[in-house]
Order: C-alpha cells, then sequence, then structure tokens
C-alpha cells in the first residue's frame, strides 16, 4: 500500500501510519514477561576501618602503651589506645582508627610496619 504525498510539513506526515490516531498499544504477556528490568539505583557507601590490635608482656605494656600513643599523635590521629588483660602475664593493646584516621594511616605499608616494628622494639 501506497502512502499518499501529506507534504513535508504536514502533521500527518510527520505520524506513524501504523498508529493515525496516536494511541499506545499495551505491550502483551510475552512482552512483558519478558521486558528488560530497570534495576532501581542503588547508592553504596563504604567506610574504611582499621584496627590496631598487639598483645604485650604485661611488664612492658604501659611503656609500649604510652609509646604507642605518641607514634599514633605524631601521624595527626587522636584514636585511644585501650588495654585488656589477656592472661597469662600478657596485655592486649587495642587502637580502632576511623574512616579519616585509616586514609592518613596505610597500615599494610611495609614503610609503616618497619617503623611500628622499631618503635615496639626501642619500647620494649
Amino acid at each position: 500500500m501506497r502512502r499518499p504525498y501529506l507534504g513535508g510539513r504536514s502533521r500527518l506526515a510527520r505520524m506513524d501510519q501504523g498508529d493515525p490516531f496516536g494511541e499506545k498499544k499495551k505491550p502483551g504477556f510475552l512482552e512483558r514477561l519478558f521486558a528488560k528490568r530497570v534495576a532501581p539505583k542503588i547508592r553504596t557507601t563504604t567506610y574504611r576501618r582499621e584496627e590496631l590490635k598487639l598483645i604485650v608482656p604485661d611488664a612492658k605494656g604501659d611503656a609500649v602503651q604510652a609509646a604507642l600513643e605518641r607514634w599514633l599523635g605524631s601521624k595527626g590521629i587522636a584514636a585511644t589506645v585501650r588495654r585488656e588483660d589477656a592472661g597469662d602475664g600478657k596485655v592486649h593493646l587495642r587502637a580502632d582508627l576511623g574512616p579519616e584516621d585509616a586514609e592518613r594511616l596505610d597500615l599494610t605499608s611495609d614503610a609503616v610496619q618497619n617503623e611500628l616494628e622499631s618503635l615496639l622494639t626501642d619500647a620494649v
């Protein structure tokens, strides 16, 4: 079937000839079933947090705790070092580093590990 020439500016010329009244046809069952679904936008927020744990002899606990607090303070970290009894004459020293502090200090770095090891050696 040949479409009649309606002119370039005519509104009928721009209208889809398959749907002359501009009504959208409802999708069929299979079309709805297999249609791609748009996933809702999900926002993900990730926080990095570090925890420094040390086990030291009870006799050296105060010296190591003071040295660790000074070292963290020199890095600009205001985390408090908690002391808990571990039994068998040992003490747990723990420092929780929040998201801001974890960005300042990368505990996985070899340089930081060597610096912490020399600090503990000097304190003990």
